[in-house]
């Protein structure tokens, strides 16, 4: 590594000590035409993995070396349709909240674009409801959401 870049890691570790992200980079690669993109090489022993982010602590390593996973990653199925469902509801203007029931097509949206969007949105429904009502053993009444 570059001496520079080590006497910079060094500083910022005496300086702060508490753990911390480091966003911008050592080695940069072309991303395209016209920009390049910063990268960090993990320091610690035996990873050398090229990544745009290093976490800081007792030593300066990236996700992999301390066994960091993403929210989604440790979501149950029926989290991830909910969240999606919810994505969908945002999308539509919809108020969030998959029992909150569905709004009206969003000025300026096309038709056939609503009309997927609409079909997914229920499909993760279906799905997170049929979890629950297996989950808590009762039939859920869905029908005050009839209009």
């Amino acid at each position: 590594m570059h001496p520079q870049f080590m006497n910079l890691l060094q500083e910022i570790r005496e300086n702060y000590g508490k753990p911390m992200i480091i966003s911008s980079g050592y080695r940069c690669r072309n991303h395209s035409l016209e920009s390049k993109r910063p990268w960090f090489l993990c320091p610690a022993l035996g990873c050398n993995r090229r990544v745009a982010i290093l976490y800081g602590g007792a030593i300066f390593a990236c996700r992999h070396c301390y066994k960091l996973a993403y929210k989604s990653q440790s979501e149950t199925n029926v989290n991830r349709a909910t969240r999606r469902a919810d994505k969908i509801r945002d999308n539509l203007k919809w108020e969030p909240g998959i029992l909150n029931g569905e709004g009206l097509k969003p000025k300026g949206m096309h038709w056939r674009i609503f009309e997927r969007l609409y079909n997914q949105h229920q499909q993760l429904v279906d799905y997170a409801l049929l979890d629950y009502q297996r989950r808590f053993g009762t039939c859920l009444d869905l029908s005050f959401y009839d209009v």
